[in-house]
Parts: C-alpha cells; structure tokens; sequence
C-alpha cells in the first residue's frame, strides 16, 4: 500500500512536471525558409507556443480555401501571387486580415490569442522576421494545403526541419 502511494506521488509530480516544461527546442539559429520564386512572394504563418487554446489547431484559410493549420508551436510556408489578399481564421467569429503582396518579397504572419466569449479567438497579425527568428527554436514545420491557391502551383521552398 505505501509503495502504491508512493508511486502514486511520483508520478502525479512527474506529470505536473511536464505540464510546466516548456516545450523542447529543436534547433539552434534561425529557420531558413528560402527565397520566393521570382514574380511570387512568399508567406510564413506561424504560432508562437502556449498554454491559450493550445491544444486546438486553428485552418487558416484564403476564401473558402484551405491555406493550412497553425497549431500549437507550429509555421508553414506558401507561395502566393503578388496584389491583395485576405487570410482568415475562425473560432467563435471569423477574423481577417488582408495584405498586400509584392512579388519577391517575404512575409510573416503570426497567429495570436486573444479571448471570446467562450474560447480563445485566433487572430492573424503582420509580424517581422526577427519575431520568426526569436522563435524558431521552438516551431516546428508544418504542410500547407493541397488546396493553397500558390498561383502556378509551384511547392514552397524546402526547409531543413
């Protein structure tokens, strides 16, 4: 019985343990995410770790198209024409934001949580580069839609992670 309660102890501290870990790093240095093809730009979306809504994905979308998924320390990267474009994410409300593109220029997008009503409401926000960098130790690629209008369907560049 005391072993039982004792095993019982170690484990409720190892699990309390992992839910205050932050969440482990990947790399060193900042991510390369590549050039944009020429006459394309090209998008990073990204989520910074934490505890707000992070076990729930949120699709970020162009029109009534998937463009992809930020989860919880999550980026990916599409290739998009150049002129206006509206992003969006949707919780309890649909959030856009728009942004205009210029081609062989790099954008950063990063996901937010604000609060709603009953959840926590994503929100896309012009970010920098150096924000991406400070980051990326912690973010982990993810895949853009097949669905992601990238103009002439040309895949975004390779990452090493």
């Amino acid at each position: 019985m005391r072993d039982q309660r004792l095993f019982s102890r170690r484990l409720a501290l190892l699990g309390v343990a992992a839910m205050l870990a932050a969440p482990p790093a990947l790399a060193e240095g900042p991510i390369d995410v590549g050039e944009p093809p020429a006459g394309k730009a090209l998008i990073v979306f990204f989520r910074r770790w934490g505890w707000g809504g992070g076990a729930v994905p949120f699709m970020v979308r162009e029109g009534e198209s998937d463009v992809g998924a930020l989860a919880n320390a999550n980026y990916f990267v599409i290739v998009a024409d150049p002129g206006w474009h509206t992003y969006w994410v949707r919780s309890e409300k649909k959030v856009p934001m728009n942004i205009e593109l210029e081609a062989d220029e790099t954008y950063y997008v990063q996901c937010e949580m604000g609060t709603g009503w009953l959840l926590y409401q994503p929100m896309l926000m012009p970010s920098e580069q150096r924000v991406f960098d400070e980051l990326s130790a912690t973010l982990h690629r993810s895949k853009a839609s097949n669905t992601a209008s990238t103009g002439d369907g040309t895949k975004p560049p390779a990452s090493p992670r």
